[in-house]
């Protein structure tokens, strides 16, 4: 199957390397878990959903090292009739000197 505007790479370096080939200022990383795991290393912002409810599950998101990130911002979205569970929406930035 063909997809229009998609490319296939087999690798998150080659995926890396067709973002900076097209001049793209951000690219998503948007999992699994072991993507995450694998990327976190290298890249440069987190954008981070925060449950404040448990769910069970397999799959999760790397700490987040205090010492490597700084939250830049927090949005938070409580309860409500858009909203099942409250959630806040944070932005993290690597630190200057990692």
């Amino acid at each position: 199957m063909e997809l229009t505007g998609v490319t296939v790479v087999n690798s998150i370096e080659e995926a890396i390397d067709e973002v900076k080939n097209k001049n793209e200022d951000e690219a998503f990383i948007i999992g699994g878990g072991e993507i995450f795991r694998q990327s976190i290393d290298i890249a440069g912002k987190i954008y981070f959903t925060d449950t404040k409810s448990e769910f069970e599950g397999d799959t999760y998101f790397p700490d987040v090292n205090p010492n490597e990130w700084e939250e830049v911002k927090r949005v938070p979205h409580p309860t409500d009739e858009n909203h099942s569970f409250a959630f806040d929406f944070v932005e993290y930035v690597r630190k200057k000197d990692q």
